[in-house]
């Protein structure tokens, strides 16, 4: 009679909350990490569209050089600095994008040889290495562009700063994209623990 007294009126009591705070921690992670993809899916459609707005005036200038050299016997002043510039935006910004799908470059042979928990374990340490490669673009890009605030560029006179600048935002978002896809992935490895 004891034992069942002692189970029902103080264990199972106790097992129940920590089962109802463990559901409700859970809905919060869950809550939180599509908050998190939401956000870095539009962080996302920015570097897009950004990086094409680039691809197109790099286009037109390139258009344009080629057009004023061959056709006019002189070529526009500014349009290769220009195009310059642009292609390093679109690069870089979408080098971003690609960390977040995934499409970056990469040797697959370890990963490809691994099966199951390994696997997605081998996937998170490449995540972490990926972040402390980002960190360090983020914080050696802000270098960059404190030392390069008052220099201007050669043709166009842009601030050089602007051009530098985008070491760290493509740092920012490969760091979000990657801590997106890291919770990803721990949530699929939780998944199959789970089970």
């Amino acid at each position: 009679y004891y034992s069942f007294f002692n189970y029902y009126y103080v264990c199972y009591p106790m097992v129940r909350n920590k089962f109802k705070i463990y559901k409700m921690m859970e809905r919060r992670r869950m809550y939180m990490a599509k908050t998190i993809n939401k956000i870095v899916t539009k962080i996302n459609t920015i570097y897009t569209w950004g990086g094409l707005i680039f691809l197109v005036i790099l286009t037109i200038a390139c258009v344009l050089q080629v057009f004023t050299r061959k056709v006019l016997g002189a070529s526009m002043n500014g349009t290769e600095e220009c195009a310059r510039y642009c292609f390093l935006w679109m690069v870089f910004l979408g080098s971003s994008v690609c960390v977040g799908e995934g499409s970056h470059a990469s040797v697959e042979l370890l990963h490809d040889a691994l099966k199951g928990k390994a696997k997605d374990w081998h996937q998170l340490f490449v995540y972490i290495v990926m972040a402390i490669f980002a960190i360090v673009f983020i914080v050696q890009g802000f270098n960059i562009v404190s030392m390069t605030l008052k220099q201007l560029s050669p043709t166009l006179h842009i601030p050089m700063a602007l051009i530098y600048l985008t070491i760290p935002v493509s740092g920012i978002g490969m760091i979000l994209n990657i801590i997106n896809n890291g919770i990803i992935l721990v949530q699929k490895i939780r998944g199959k623990e789970e089970e």
